[in-house]
């Protein structure tokens, strides 16, 4: 060995820093790890049991790799010119260690708080309301069962015990898996952002049981009837012309309260069938998606121009618009699981509606059409890049004789554009 750990330069509170120290013509010299310990928690030259403990491993493990960079560099360096560097030279070889240092300083979560606020100016807000519910779960696990969370320790006992932990918190399956996905999407962000250097990032998917194996959609008559229900409320009214909207588009809630006529194509073909060009929210692309008789109808209504509202109204009271239609007043068996128990609940089928209910059924009646639209024309206007999440927003159980004409009007005929 070319060097060894020392404690020097004690505080007014006792602690003493940790030095590499090594001697070059009789003269000590000592490189400082920036590490404070008290003197009765630092025995042979590792940190003992006394000291913090959320730092006990991380610290240790840095002043090992310190301590081996300084003795290897002088090791190399010895053996190529049989003398020992300069302290100049093994100082500029060290940069690279202290940049570590100041990196781990900081904790996942200090990053995490950096990568919501970047999210902010970039993505929609559900997007950043899922992540920032992510974080408050890990931070609820630790605070809970006392994990020391670092992007040392997210590994397969980590994923095992937050898991148990959500279990006992009666989280379904889904649920957890959502945040380990989130937190996956964050361990990506921060090493292209070079605040860590994970080579391997951990397995952190979770499989777990479909809670249904069809989504909750409208039948052709159940939006017909929807659209001739008589509401004298406007907001309610605005409300469900909105969701009559997205079945007849596919569009999502944030892109379908942002139609305007600068984003209508108005057509004279011999089919008469105006367009809706606009960029998607969530994904900044450009979809063209042909209007139906239905859509038509009710961008009329309101001049081509719709206007924002609160989600949260808006999936509040199209429960209570839809409770006026008697088929969704049925009963439908939803399971979840939680852990390996399934568990089974009747809910009224217009308590499960939302915005995102719009969208499955246009894509559902779209599929199980008298003339079934291809999967690539639809997955073109709902800007879909992967047929496996497609296929989750199909209801295989709609009957074929329900037919999207009798909705819509007229068939769409597949049209690339």
């Amino acid at each position: 060995m070319y060097c060894k750990l020392v404690l020097r330069n004690k505080d007014k509170n006792n602690k003493s820093s940790v030095y590499v120290q090594y001697v070059k013509n009789g003269e000590s010299y000592r490189h400082n790890t920036n590490i404070k310990v008290l003197k009765e928690h630092f025995k042979e030259g590792k940190l003992t049991k006394g000291y913090d403990s959320k730092r006990f491993q991380i610290d240790n493990d840095h002043i090992d790799t310190i301590y081996k960079k300084v003795d290897n560099i002088i090791k190399d360096y010895y053996q190529k010119y049989s003398v020992t560097p300069e302290i100049d030279y093994v100082d500029s070889e060290l940069k690279k260690a202290d940049k570590e240092r100041e990196l781990s300083n900081k904790s996942l979560f200090e990053y995490f708080e950096k990568y919501i606020e970047e999210k902010k100016l970039t993505h929609p807000y559900n997007t950043v309301r899922n992540i920032e519910a992510c974080k408050r779960n890990l931070e609820a696990f630790a605070e809970d069962t006392k994990y020391t969370i670092t992007f040392e320790s997210i590994n397969y006992e980590f994923v095992n015990a937050y898991r148990v932990f959500s279990i006992k918190k009666k989280r379904q399956d889904v649920s957890i898996a959502h945040t380990m996905a989130l937190l996956k999407s964050f361990l990506k962000y921060c090493n292209k952002c070079g605040y860590t250097n994970i080579k391997e990032l951990p397995d952190l998917k979770i499989r777990h049981k479909k809670k249904n194996d069809d989504p909750i959609v409208l039948t052709e008559k159940e939006v017909s009837d929807l659209q001739g229900v008589e509401i004298q409320d406007k907001g309610k009214e605005y409300v469900r012309d909105l969701f009559v909207l997205m079945c007849a588009t596919g569009l999502r809630f944030s892109d379908v309260i942002r139609i305007n006529k600068a984003k209508i194509e108005f057509k004279k073909t011999e089919e008469n069938r105006n367009f809706i060009n606009t960029d998607i929210t969530k994904t900044k692309d450009r979809v063209s998606i042909p209007l139906t008789d239905l859509a038509d109808e009710v961008l009329i209504k309101y001049d081509y121009q719709t206007r924002p509202i609160d989600a949260g109204y808006f999936n509040k009271t199209i429960k209570e618009v839809c409770k006026q239609i008697e088929s969704l007043k049925q009963e439908v068996q939803i399971i979840k699981y939680i852990g390996a128990t399934p568990s089974a609940e009747l809910k009224y089928k217009h308590d499960l509606i939302s915005a995102h209910t719009g969208r499955r059924t246009f894509i559902s009646n779209c599929v199980n059409a008298e003339r079934p639209i291809p999967f690539s024309t639809i997955m073109k206007w709902t800007n879909h890049k992967k047929i496996e999440i497609f296929s989750r927003y199909i209801n295989k159980s709609i009957s074929e004789e329900q037919h999207i004409s009798k909705v819509f009007k007229k068939v769409i005929p597949p049209i690339d554009k």
